[in-house]
Formats: C-alpha cells, sequence, structure tokens
C-alpha cells in the first residue's frame, strides 16, 4: 500500500463530508486510503472541493503536487522502481531518466495532479520505496483578496448603473467608433525581425544544427545536434557574435538537450499552447538548412498530436532538410510551440516537431489541455503496442555485434522463454552461407538495456505496460568451423525452416571465433583426407587396368578385342590421374596428401 504524506509545513485543512474523516486521521491515512478507492479531491488551504481546474475554486491555491522519495540504495529497487514508474506513460520520466532520480531522491514527478502522483507513489509502494506529496507552488490564501475584489465588483456596478441613468444614449457613429479593433496579426517579416536575434547556429565538431534561447543563459535544441557533455558547443548568433555552452541534459528518446551558455545574455522566445493549434495554421521555423544560417521557412500545420512511438508530434507540411533540427516551430504570432527534429523518410515536405510543452511543462488551463492531448496518444500507443507485440511471442533476432573479442547476438523474447542451448543461426556473405552456428544464451535483460538509436522499436515496446512481458536475450555465437566475420555480414536466425530475423554484424573490427585455430585444422583435415582418397582411387583405377592387361596378355592369341579393351581402360585410368595430378600442383596441395 501506498505511504502517502501531504507536504509538510501545511496546517490541517478544514475539509468537508467524507474526506474530513480521513483528515481528521491525519493527511498521510487520508493519501493512504485515497489508494483504495475514489475519494473527493479536497483543496489542502480551505478543504473545499477541488474543481476541473489546476487551482482551487474557493481560495485559488494550487491542487498540483510534486512526488518527492529518499534517495533509493539497491539494483533491484532502482530497477523495478524505475520500471514501474516509466510505465505510467508521460508526465513520467523514461527509465534511465527515473532510475537516476530514484538514487539520487528529491522530487520525482513535478506539477502532475493529485490522482497521477498517487498512482505513481502506489507503483513505487509495490517495491517497498516510499514517497511523499508536496504541493507544487507554496500555498496561498486568497480570501481576502476575493473578497476584495467581489466588492470592487459590486462598486463597478453600482457606478455604471448611475452613468447609464444619468448620460444620454450615444449616436450609433459613436457606438461604432467605440468598438475597439483586433489587433493584426504580425507579418512574417515581424516575426522574424523579433525572433531571429533568440535563434543561434550550433556546431560540433563536423555537425550543424540550430536552438533557441530558453532562458538568458538556456538554449534548447536537438539531442543528436549537441556535443557529448565533455566537448563544448559552438553557438553563433545572427549579428556574428560567438558563445560557447556546454550540454546540462539531454533526454535521447525525445530527442531534446538543454545547453548551458557562459555569461549568456540571450534573448528568450516567447512559448506559445501548442493545443491551441489547429489543422490547417501557418507556421514558420527557423534552422541552419544545409548549412544556410538563420533560414526563415513557412509551412502549414497538418496534425496535432501525431503518435509516434508515444510521443504526440505536431505534424507540419514543409520542406525540413538537414541543419533545420533544433531550430523553433513558431505560430502566427512568433511564439515558439516546438522543436523541429525529423523529416518523414519515404516522402518530401513532411516535418515533424516536438511541442514545447515536453521541455517546459505548460501551466493552469493549458496544462489540462496537455494532459488531454497526452492521454490520447498514450491510448494510441497502447493500441499500436498491442498490434506489434505478436512479433515477439516467440524469440527474434533483433541485433549482433562484436564485443569482448565475442561476436554476440541479441533476441527478443517473452519473459517466461528461458532457452539457454539449441538457437540456430547461419552466417551469410553476400548470398552465399559460410557456416552454421549454435548460441549458447549467457544473459537475460530488460528492453532498457538496449540502445535508443539502434533499437528504437524495441525500447519503445519497452517503455510501455506491454513491454514487461519481453525480454533481451544475449549470447555469444559458438561457431567452430566458421571463417572470420567482418563487418557487414549477416546473421540470420533459424527456426525450423523459418527465419526470424536477419541482421548486419555491427563492429568495426573482424571476429575470430574462439575456435578458429582449431577450425581451421579440422578444415585441413577434412581437405587432406578429400585429396588422399581422390589419389587413392585413381591409383587404384591404374592397377585395376594394368591387372586386366595382364589378364588379356595370358589368353589365346584371337582375344585381341580383349586386350584392345584392357589398354584402353589402363590409358583412361593413368589420364585421370595425371589430371588429378596437375590439379593438385595448382591448388598447392602437399605431396604426403597425394
Amino acid at each position: 500500500m501506498a505511504e502517502v504524506a501531504i507536504g509538510t509545513g501545511v496546517k490541517s485543512p478544514r475539509v468537508e463530508g467524507r474526506a474530513a474523516r480521513l483528515f481528521a486521521a491525519g493527511p498521510a491515512l487520508y493519501g493512504i486510503l485515497s489508494r483504495v478507492g475514489p475519494l473527493p479531491e479536497v483543496c489542502t488551504a480551505c478543504g473545499a472541493r477541488a474543481g476541473e481546474g489546476p487551482r482551487c475554486p474557493r481560495c485559488g491555491a494550487s491542487l498540483l503536487v510534486d512526488l518527492v522519495v529518499q534517495p533509493v540504495a539497491g539494483e533491484r529497487k532502482l530497477f523495478n522502481g524505475s520500471r514501474s514508474l516509466s510505465a505510467l506513460g508521460a508526465p513520467a520520466p523514461d527509465a534511465v531518466r527515473a532510475r537516476e532520480r530514484l538514487s539520487a531522491g528529491g522530487t520525482v514527478l513535478a506539477s502532475v495532479s493529485r490522482d497521477f502522483a498517487l498512482a505513481a507513489s502506489g507503483a513505487l509502494a509495490g517495491w517497498g520505496i516510499r514517497s511523499e506529496l508536496r504541493p507544487s507552488s507554496p500555498l496561498r490564501r486568497a480570501r481576502a483578496p476575493i473578497a476584495l475584489a467581489a466588492l470592487g465588483v459590486l462598486l463597478a456596478a453600482a457606478g455604471l448603473v448611475w452613468q447609464r441613468r444619468h448620460r444620454p444614449a450615444p449616436e450609433p457613429e459613436a457606438v461604432a467608433a467605440a468598438a475597439p479593433a483586433a489587433p493584426a496579426a504580425p507579418s512574417f517579416a515581424d516575426i522574424a525581425a523579433e525572433t531571429l536575434p533568440s535563434v543561434v547556429k550550433v556546431s560540433c565538431k563536423d555537425w550543424l544544427g540550430t536552438g533557441f534561447y530558453l532562458a538568458p543563459t538556456t538554449v534548447l535544441t536537438n539531442a543528436h545536434v549537441a556535443c557529448p557533455p565533455e566537448e563544448p558547443v559552438r553557438l553563433r548568433h545572427t549579428d556574428g557574435t560567438e558563445a560557447e555552452g556546454t550540454v546540462s541534459f539531454r533526454d535521447e528518446w525525445l530527442d531534446i538537450a538543454r545547453i548551458e551558455v557562459r555569461a549568456g545574455k540571450g534573448r528568450p522566445l516567447r512559448t506559445g499552447d501548442p493545443t491551441a493549434l489547429r489543422a490547417g495554421d501557418p507556421v514558420l521555423y527557423i534552422g541552419t538548412p544545409l548549412g544556410l544560417d538563420f533560414s526563415l521557412g513557412q509551412g502549414t500545420l497538418a496534425f496535432v498530436g501525431r503518435n509516434m512511438e508515444g510521443i504526440a508530434w505536431l505534424q507540419f507540411n514543409a520542406p525540413v532538410a538537414q541543419g533545420n533540427s533544433g531550430g523553433p516551430l513558431l505560430d502566427a504570432r512568433g511564439a515558439v510551440v516546438g522543436i523541429v527534429s525529423l523529416k518523414a523518410r519515404r516522402a518530401e515536405g513532411i516535418g515533424f516537431a516536438l511541442p514545447i510543452g515536453y521541455a517546459l511543462p505548460p501551466a493552469g488551463e493549458e496544462a489540462l489541455r496537455w494532459q488531454a492531448l497526452l492521454k490520447r496518444v498514450q491510448k494510441e500507443d497502447r493500441e499500436e503496442q498491442a498490434k506489434l507485440i505478436a512479433r515477439y511471442q516467440r524469440p527474434r533476432l533483433v541485433g549482433a555485434e562484436v564485443r569482448d573479442r565475442a561476436l554476440w547476438a541479441m533476441f527478443i523474447a517473452p519473459a517466461d522463454v528461458s532457452a539457454r542451448s539449441g538457437l540456430l543461426v547461419e552466417m551469410l556473405r553476400g548470398d552465399e552461407r559460410t557456416c552454421l552456428a549454435r548460441i549458447g544464451v549467457e544473459r537475460w535483460d530488460s528492453l532498457s538495456v538496449l540502445d535508443e538509436a539502434r533499437f528504437r522499436e524495441a525500447r519503445w515496446l519497452g517503455r510501455g505496460e506491454l513491454g514487461r512481458s519481453l525480454q533481451v536475450m544475449s549470447g555469444r555465437v559458438d561457431g567452430d568451423l566458421c571463417p572470420e566475420v567482418m563487418t557487414g555480414d549477416q546473421l540470420a536466425f533459424l527456426e525450423g525452416v523459418e527465419e526470424r530475423g536477419r541482421v548486419k554484424v555491427e563492429s568495426m573490427v573482424a571476429w575470430v571465433p574462439r575456435k578458429a585455430i582449431a577450425g581451421q585444422r579440422a578444415n585441413a583435415r577434412l581437405e587432406a583426407q578429400r585429396w588422399r582418397r581422390q589419389f587413392s582411387d585413381a591409383w587404384r583405377s591404374v592397377a585395376r587396368a594394368e591387372q586386366g592387361v595382364a589378364a588379356a596378355a595370358q589368353e589365346d592369341a584371337g582375344a585381341q578385342p580383349a586386350m584392345a579393351a584392357a589398354l584402353n581402360a589402363l590409358e583412361m585410368a593413368r589420364a585421370e590421374l595425371i589430371e588429378l595430378e596437375r590439379s593438385a600442383s595448382d591448388h598447392d596441395i602437399p605431396p604426403d596428401w597425394r
């Protein structure tokens, strides 16, 4: 059962109905019992029933909470806790990030609804990890301001009534003139002039990309654009000035990174609301396509919340090229709503941007719309995973690489499969089979151990609830008679007559099997036996033909046809022996093999 407490330092609120009895027993008991069944969510400041918004309708206090834990020790607790937490989906972090937060302690989830925090607390409690709920922002009493505001409204209404009673009706022309004109949307040139100073060109060795200021000293970009943490990132502004920064945060799954700029004084971009966009809205983007710095592009929003591997992408129609990665996607008002990250591989003119909400969680009513969008995408994602999970109901080969001077093969299989041997693979160079070998499974891991870039689909499955029913099996290839395997060679997994997975060997060096020398000697023995058998058969043929000639010579002089046949057979046997000698010489066959 989850051990939950409402944040420390908060006076016990006055609550109503059933919740009052629970609060009387203590906030911690209220949190524990709320896991048993649906309870009315109440404000921790005034005890009123909470509404649909992020703040209390009575006093205005925040209803969002943080989930806080003490540092967690023990590999098993960290592994199970991080996996259970990530399985809840957004806004929970992925397994790697969850493991880091649990190990360090402190805030694991920030600014989430109480229901979601309680679900996360229950998931952690199942593995013996205690957690605590705390308000996301300081609670504030708002009764006096509300009363003053109500008094101000009454006074203003009274004054308005008096004015209407004591002034003549305006002329129709005056009424029309008094109506304020709607503000005109800024032109693309105005947006470019406003936003370009906030955009930077990102350089990391030979790789170019784009970024933009999220804070005066913080630049946001794609993870695949940013340098490794130990390497400096070069930034160039539109006015030609340059700066250096270091990567302070990276999320490979979402493909976002934050760069801290030394002595930065950047002008942050205004942030917009991706959930307010509609298909057909105009969008702008700024980037460095093909090295062309600070290029402004225009497109049309095609879809809000396109589900791809559980991420709610903004799909837009525009030509996106290398160098646009990490740049801002702007709405018609010049506010950043996304980070340009992907382009369609099999079609031109289709781009994808990560909504800014993933990097900067929204607040207020926008947060409710954002959570609704994420829930819809999570539902679609579970349906997609259910379709794909059937592929892995039996072991499937997904990768092969050389490490520790051995060739390793990786399979995805159901978690209840514990095969240690009997997995048969064939090695191919081009279309030619080089050998057959068996796999001895030595490791069983969760899908999170797979590299995100190379095994994106498997890692995606591992992030969902269904992925917990799968595992990664790894083992060394035991090929006694196999030749060395080079980069680019293929490995195919055979299950009976069915091929279940074919992959290329990923390595920059060749693999020489552990028994390669023994295999070469075995091959040599087989080759020697083959040549000796051929020579032995050829010499026997010659001996039999000579015996036939001798037998024909002892017969009567009238048996000339028998002698002719015997001589012909001897000539053919000697010719075959000569041809075999010539072939052995061409292949440098040792004399003792002949």
